[in-house]
């Protein structure tokens, strides 16, 4: 019986992942979706930004299979941050992002690891031109 119930909870978290938008106006979050990942994968190959997000260098096949894997792990959530833009980004064949820019994102891990019900959230602008902009 916990086995079902574990599957059915992994079963939600996924399509919470692929169809939570969050949309403030001026703002909108979006699941990380296989379609951002060249995007991000680019961002993540400057120094400073690595540095600052102690993260490692990945290749793009490295980046996909990252995306799957936060997208099955029902212990982390990640949201890209969509700004809307006077210059918008070309559409990622995806609705949710058109008259947006993407600029960074959000993540957020529950695993308990701090304190019980304490979680990590992370938030990066990696789009030098909105940052200090009041968007995260």
């Amino acid at each position: 019986m916990c086995i079902k119930i574990d599957l059915v909870i992994l079963y939600i978290s996924i399509l919470m992942k692929a169809f939570c938008i969050l949309d403030q106006g001026r703002v909108r979050l979006t699941p990380y979706l296989r379609p951002m990942v060249p995007r991000y994968n680019h961002w993540m190959q400057d120094e400073d930004l690595l540095q600052q997000t102690a993260s490692e260098r990945l290749t793009l096949q490295e980046e996909l299979d990252n995306q799957v894997s936060w997208c099955l792990d029902p212990s982390k959530y990640t949201f890209v941050i969509f700004c809307q833009s006077e210059v918008p980004d070309p559409p990622l064949a995806l609705p949710m992002t058109q008259g947006y820019s993407m600029v960074g994102d959000i993540n957020v891990f529950f695993t308990g690891s701090i304190e019980p019900h304490e979680e990590e959230l992370t938030v990066m602008i990696a789009e030098p031109g909105f940052r200090r902009q009041g968007i995260a």
